[in-house]
């Protein structure tokens, strides 16, 4: 009988701290089911109180994901976040992001791996919060993968087809000149590019991506039907001509791709 109760706070302790961690609004249900290794239907039934299963065994998922979340908020905490000096690395970036903020139109930045340019949109980001910020990954590449992403960014529903989802990203952000910033994207297929350039015709949405030189083996003369857009707004940042990367004041280098 003693095992039976503690299984039972166990769970109902895990129940009330998902529930919480997902009002905060850190993470969405999608995430955090995803990170936990079960389906999104098995998740909500979970925290209405209604799964059919083993609700100790969802528990027992959930627990390892929310404990890393617990883990992280200490070390924030504990950890005063250091400024970041601007470099020219930088202020290239910070000018091609403003390009095209202002005239509502599409850049590609490019360079070489470990000149700052992630650190830069991540600071560009925290003065920019309307901004709708993804990146780029061998599992983030497609079409599809894009839009769920944009979606979940503006805490709409990711569930449909193809269409539906560009229809609702397109509803959404039409006259809202948000800008879409799209991180590491040399990994985006021809089809991610051609979903993105449909959404900023609809739209006219300032759009940056920001990757590595392989993005240019896509972005090509010979693909320029789909990509002629971003191919004659490329711009390549020089190592060779910009100072180091960002270098925060506590002397720790700064962060590279």
């Amino acid at each position: 009988m003693t095992a039976t109760k503690n299984l039972e706070k166990f769970t109902t302790e895990v129940h009330v701290w998902a529930n919480a961690f997902l009002a905060s609004g850190e993470i969405s249900q999608r995430a955090l089911a995803k990170q936990a290794g079960i389906s999104g239907a098995s998740l909500s039934a979970f925290l209405a109180g209604t799964y059919q299963g083993s609700s100790e065994n969802v528990a027992k998922k959930l627990l390892p994901v929310l404990e890393a979340s617990k883990a992280r908020e200490a070390a924030v905490r504990s950890v005063r976040e250091p400024e970041i000096i601007e470099t020219a690395v930088m202020r290239e970036i910070y000018f091609g992001l403003k390009y095209a903020s202002d005239r509502n139109d599409i850049i590609v930045i490019y360079g070489a791996p470990g000149i700052g340019k992630t650190v830069s949109l991540e600071s560009y980001i925290k003065t920019n919060p309307t901004a709708l910020f993804m990146t780029g990954s061998p599992n983030i590449r497609s079409g599809r993968d894009i839009m769920e992403e944009l979606l979940e960014a503006m805490g709409k529903k990711t569930q449909g087809r193809n269409k539906f989802l560009e229809k609702s990203i397109i509803s959404a952000l039409k006259n809202s000149n948000r800008m879409i910033i799209i991180d590491e994207a040399h990994f985006l297929r021809l089809d991610g590019l051609e979903t993105l350039r449909r959404i900023y015709d609809a739209t006219k949405c300032p759009l940056v991506l920001v990757g590595n030189p392989k993005i240019m083996e896509i972005i090509t003369d010979q693909n320029k039907t789909v990509t002629g857009q971003f191919f004659s707004r490329s711009v390549r940042i020089d190592y060779f001509t910009v100072s180091e990367p960002p270098v925060l004041l506590n002397g720790t280098e700064g962060s590279r791709q």
